[in-house]
């Protein structure tokens, strides 16, 4: 699908209605192969593939970009009851230059409990450089048993890739972060993996985001490279 020239976003799949059914919570649907740009003209909060409550959902191998929010969104639910999400698959992306406009997102975005989600392979770039705000892939509030690896972003206004508060059981292994604001922001309070990840930096970025609670809470991190051009 090619999609374009939009008032909102692109694709969506799933409600925000909970709680639900389980026999009605969309599943098992693929977006796989579509170019999905220039939205948002009159709703700038939309996102380019938007999946809300749903299960063993497949986004592979899509190019996201102009927009003025987020590119990818995943989950929608604030804090870690189950709902339904789970199993979703987010890999072999191409999002770039979104959150043109709108703060608080990211090229790939997570919210709430989704076990066994996967985000993997994805080329995230340009969110929002010029306005230090935006994350490449940005696990929100909630976001929990998340797989992020082997991901590459950079060029991004705030950091490469975000934890937020609430996060728990995220394992972030074999990415690249380069040229952001700063590699991890591990605001989050619970037991989370960083390791076997190369974080390139210049100028005024930073390995981690620069808040001092991050230093007390539950984390594994190890076996990185941080490297500045300095």
């Amino acid at each position: 699908a090619h999609c374009h020239d939009l008032g909102a976003g692109g694709i969506r799949i799933g409600t925000s209605n909970r709680p639900q059914p389980i026999e009605r919570i969309a599943h098992h649907n693929t977006i796989d192969n579509c170019f999905i740009h220039n939205g948002g003209h009159l709703h700038p909060g939309a996102v380019g593939i938007f999946v809300a409550i749903a299960r063993n959902t497949t986004i592979t191998h899509n190019e996201v970009s102009d927009l003025r929010y987020t590119g990818i969104s995943l989950g929608w639910n604030w804090g870690i009851s189950r709902n339904g999400t789970r199993e979703n698959l987010v890999a072999y992306n191409h999002v770039h230059d979104v959150m043109r406009v709108l703060d608080d997102g990211g090229g790939i975005y997570s919210l709430g409990l989704t076990p066994g989600s996967i985000i993997r392979g994805n080329h995230v770039h340009d969110v929002a450089r010029e306005r230090t705000v935006g994350h490449g892939i940005y696990l929100d509030g909630g976001s929990s048993g998340v797989l992020c690896e082997s991901n590459l972003c950079h060029d991004c206004g705030a950091g490469g890739i975000r934890q937020q508060h609430g996060t728990a059981c995220l394992t972030v292994l074999n990415n690249i972060s380069a040229f952001n604001g700063f590699g991890l922001g591990i605001d989050s309070e619970r037991t989370n993996i960083f390791q076997y990840n190369i974080v390139y930096m210049d100028e005024g970025d930073t390995p981690f985001r620069d808040i001092p609670e991050w230093k007390s809470y539950n984390k594994i991190i190890d076996y990185n490279v941080y490297w500045h051009t300095s």
